[in-house]
Formats: structure tokens, C-alpha cells, sequence
């Protein structure tokens, strides 16, 4: 797509390094990171798409292009159709933020077609513009923006759409913590010219996925593809989609040559040009980009770099391996000569974060601008694990206090649990809260996440597996939970939740997973 200028999920082994983990990063690094990114991909990858890896390695040498290079009569650096659709995603987003007021509503279906709707005239001005003819878009895509109409899956037009021209712009979609309505969301994106169910199973995924490595301050890749793969499997028409996720996850663990395993990515027996391991088609792209991220997962370079040395897509692949590899990795860990000389590099990484702050306003109705600075991510220090564990003698204790005497339904009977906290114990509690928030123990809140914090809280034997990011989601969970309803906090504490937490907080750091 030559261009604006310049399960079968694997369990990770024990100690194996995770993906990100030794450098949390604030939300906006990350989000500037995945916008960079997918462009940094779509500009190498630019002056390669149509060439068969035998081609680029003759006219680059034996590894291939490794950096950017003219390409369309176009200076080195300049991006394609990929990176001004996902802009134009963008801005529809920021539209659409600022005419809806608050982003919870996003779960509504009248708010998610009204987002839907402001990404498609966000698209057509994009058709109607100079830059489009430069980012030479493809057929699909332009028969959808020429109908004039949004589509949906009923509609006649482009009934076998599922080129990768839906999945290699949904990224921003996952950078305004929608949660799990980022599928969805990203899924009508795709649908928008592209309508098929494999498309928009593929662009879904993508958005959730970035969804899920941005949320948490030191995510791993592996993880979120998880994660991710739970609402994938819900999906009307997932099945090509899932296949092509689960093939990159398990390529990516044997630690082969890369060309080798990508040309395994896609349904086997296709033939013709656009066969498997091409990235030409939706879920091929999504399985090339994802499989590179997870092969050279602490080397943003490398696997940008094996994703656009391939016969096939290119810019496409590189823009989706470049999205997940800069939402886990942050800009910075894009080579400094590529965030120089990729095109409009200022203005991405703005956009980056005016979608974080979209993010950062995703908070419970009623929540103070105080509140809101206490949730902003930043790495967490051994001084921080410690003023939690000090906690937990009393923690302990008070607990078993609190169930010496006798039974009480912690979410309907406050005042009983009240009732039997020496004062002295209450203001304590008080103290455990605001330390959680002044040692940035709290991340940024989506209320709709309590659906998925409740089974820990209801059974916090769960807790025991926890990681270090998802205990600070809990303890997000369980506080932002608190200022909505009051007495979850108290409740958390009747249930043994708090101390499970910070028992399994000593075991991570016993076995080297926290500061």
C-alpha cells in the first residue's frame, strides 16, 4: 500500500523474562510509542512492499532493508496509506471525545455508533484530500469511502473485504481505555471498508490488544495476547484470525528462523499470490506483525525490521508489528535515527498523547482532579513495595478481628464491620488508602473494569497467582470501586483481599518480580 512525506497459547516458562516488565513507563510513552511506531514500520517497509524477499535482499543486502529509504518519488521516512488512515482514526476518536463528554458511555451501542461514525467522516475527508492518492490506498478501501454510506456487514458492498486495509489503522483505537469495548469498537472500524467477519475479528484483536499494553505500567506482551484471545474466541467468524494469533505465539517460542516461520503464518494450502505468509489479508498481517513483536521482544529494530523483509505487505506488516512493539517498548526505544526522520514525528507523538489524555479523563463520575494526578503511572520503587508490606502484620490482625466476631455480609452490612474497627483501626485503614495513592500505587480507572476485578474479590485465593501489574489493577479496582460505593474498601478488608495482596506482593519481590 505505497504515502504521506517526511487454544495454542503458551504458558511462559518459569524466570523467563517478561516483555517490558524491567521498564514501566508512563501511559503517554506508550501511547506516543504505538502511533511512532506503526509509522516508523509503514515508512520501512514502504520501498519493499511488492518486492520478494529475494529482491530486497539483492537490492539491500543479505539483511535486508534496515533502514528507511526513498521510495515513490518520496524522500526517506515518508509513510503510506497505513499511518494517515490510523491518524484519521485518531482524530474521529478526539471527535468524537469532544462531542460525547464523558468516554464511559462508550459501552452504549448509540455511543459506540456515534464513535463509529465520527472515525467514517474522519475517512472520508481523508478520500477527498490531497494525501490520499500519495498513500496509494488500496481498491477496497476506496470502493467502501466512494459508496459514500458507512457500511455494515448487511451491506453489498465489498462482501469479501478482508484485506489487511481494516487492521493496520485500528491501533488508536486501544489507546483511550475503552477496555474490552475496544474490540467491538475496532471491529466497526474495520467493517467501515472492510466487511468481513475475519477482518474484523483481526482489527478487533489488534485494538484490544493495545488496549491491554497500555493499561498497565509494565505489560507483557504474552499476557495481553492472552487476554486478548478470550474475547477473540467469542467472535462471530474468529476462526482464520485465531488460527494466525495462536500459529505467531507458538512460531515465536521455538525461536526458528524468522522468514521460515513467518511463511507459516496463514491457512495453509492457499495458493496464488496472496498466499499465506504475505500479510495481504487481514489476518496474516495481524500474525506477521504479532509473531515479529514476540520473536525480538526487547529489540524494537529487529522486529520491525524481520516484519517488512518479507514477500508480501510490506508497510502493512511493519505498521502492525511497529504498533504493538512501541505500545510495550515506549518511543524511546525506537532507534533515535527513525524518530528523527520519520515523517511529521512531532505531530504523532502529540497525537500519541492528546488519545493518553482521552485516557486519563476515563475515570468514575465524581473523581477529583487530585485523584486523577495520583493515578498516573509511574514506576513503582523498592520504597513503594515496602510501605505496603509494613502494612501487613495489621492488615493480618485486623482481620482476624474483624471475623472473631461472627458473620457479616460484607457488601450490605457497612456499619456492622464499622462497628467492631477499634477508631483507632479506621483511621489506620485511612492511612493504608492514601499511601496507595501517594506512593502511585493506583493507575488510571475504567469503572467497567470492575467486571473484571469482582472474581478476585469475591475469592481472593485468586489473588495468589497475581502478577505485580495486576495487583495494582486490584487495588485500583477495589479503591476507585470505593469512592463510587462506599464500604468496599471495608469490605475488601473483611474478605481477606487486602492481605492477600500484600502476601503475594512479598512473594514477587522473594522471587525477583517486584522492585
Amino acid at each position: 500500500m505505497p504515502v504521506v512525506q517526511a487454544g495454542a497459547v503458551r504458558e511462559r516458562a518459569v524466570g523467563e523474562k517478561r516483555m517490558g516488565e524491567t521498564d514501566e513507563l508512563f501511559f503517554d510513552e506508550r501511547a506516543c510509542g504505538c502511533l511512532l511506531g506503526l509509522a516508523c514500520g509503514d515508512a520501512l517497509g514502504a520501498p519493499v512492499e511488492f518486492i520478494d524477499r529475494a529482491g530486497i535482499l539483492r537490492r539491500y543486502g543479505p539483511d535486508g532493508i534496515r533502514g528507511f529509504a526513498p521510495h515513490h518519488g518520496l524522500p526517506a521516512g515518508s509513510w503510506t496509506d497505513d499511518t494517515q488512515l490510523a491518524v484519521a482514526t485518531a482524530h474521529g476518536i478526539l471527535d468524537w471525545r469532544a462531542e460525547s463528554g464523558w468516554v464511559e458511555r462508550a459501552g452504549t451501542p448509540s455511543d459506540l455508533d456515534a464513535l463509529t461514525q465520527s472515525i467514517w467522516r474522519r475517512y472520508l475527508e481523508w478520500s477527498r484530500s490531497p494525501e490520499c492518492p500519495q498513500g496509494s490506498p488500496g481498491a477496497t478501501t476506496l470502493a467502501a469511502l466512494r459508496a459514500g454510506r458507512l457500511l455494515t456487514l448487511d451491506d453489498p458492498v465489498n462482501p469479501g473485504g478482508k484485506g489487511c486495509g481494516g487492521v493496520m489503522r485500528v491501533a488508536p483505537l486501544g489507546l483511550v481505555g475503552l477496555g474490552e469495548v475496544a474490540f467491538e469498537a475496532g471491529a466497526r472500524a474495520g467493517t467501515l471498508t472492510h466487511r468481513h467477519p475475519t477482518s474484523d475479528a483481526a482489527c478487533g484483536f489488534l485494538a484490544l490488544l493495545i488496549d491491554h499494553l497500555v493499561d498497565v505500567p509494565g505489560p507483557d506482551l504474552v499476557d495481553a495476547v492472552n487476554d486478548a484471545r478470550k474475547v477473540l474466541i467469542t467472535w462471530p467468524g474468529h476462526s482464520s484470525s485465531l488460527d494466525a494469533v495462536d500459529t505467531a505465539v507458538r512460531l515465536a517460542a521455538e525461536c526458528g528462523d524468522p522468514y521460515v516461520a513467518i511463511g507459516q503464518i496463514g491457512h495453509v494450502g492457499k495458493e496464488g499470490p496472496h498466499g499465506h505468509g504475505k500479510g495481504w489479508v487481514a489476518e496474516e498481517a495481524l500474525g506477521i506483525g504479532l509473531y515479529c513483536a514476540l520473536r525480538f521482544p526487547e529489540d524494537f529494530a529487529a522486529g520491525v525490521g524481520a516484519a517488512v523483509n518479507i514477500s508480501g505487505d510490506s508497510d502493512s506488516t511493519g505498521a502492525v508489528c511497529g504498533a504493538i512493539m512501541g505500545a510495550v517498548l515506549g518511543a524511546s526505544a525506537i532507534p533515535a535515527a527513525w524518530r528523527r526522520q520519520v515523517a511529521n514525528a512531532d505531530e504523532l507523538a502529540a497525537l500519541g498523547a492528546r488519545l493518553a489524555a482521552v485516557s486519563d479523563d476515563h475515570h468514575m463520575p465524581g473523581s477529583t482532579d487530585e485523584d486523577q494526578a495520583a493515578t498516573r503511572r509511574r514506576p513503582l520503587t523498592s520504597a513503594d513495595v515496602d510501605a505496603l508490606l509494613a502494612y501487613l502484620p495489621w492488615l493480618e490482625s485486623l482481620e482476624r478481628a474483624m471475623r472473631d466476631g461472627g458473620p457479616v455480609d460484607p457488601d450490605h452490612d457497612v456499619s456492622a464491620l464499622h462497628e467492631r474497627m477499634p477508631a483507632a483501626s479506621i483511621e489506620r485503614l485511612y492511612d493504608f488508602l492514601d499511601e496507595l495513592y501517594a506512593r502511585g500505587w493506583m493507575v488510571v480507572f475504567d469503572w467497567r473494569r470492575w467486571d473484571i476485578g469482582k472474581p478476585a474479590f469475591d475469592d481472593p485465593a485468586m489473588i495468589a497467582d497475581f502478577d505485580l501489574s495486576t495487583l495494582r489493577r486490584e487495588l485500583t479496582t477495589i479503591g476507585r470501586a470505593d469512592r463510587f460505593a462506599g464500604g468496599t474498601c471495608e469490605s475488601a478488608l473483611a474478605r481477606g483481599v487486602y492481605s492477600a495482596i500484600v502476601r503475594r506482593l512479598a512473594q514477587l519481590r522473594e522471587n525477583g518480580e517486584a522492585p
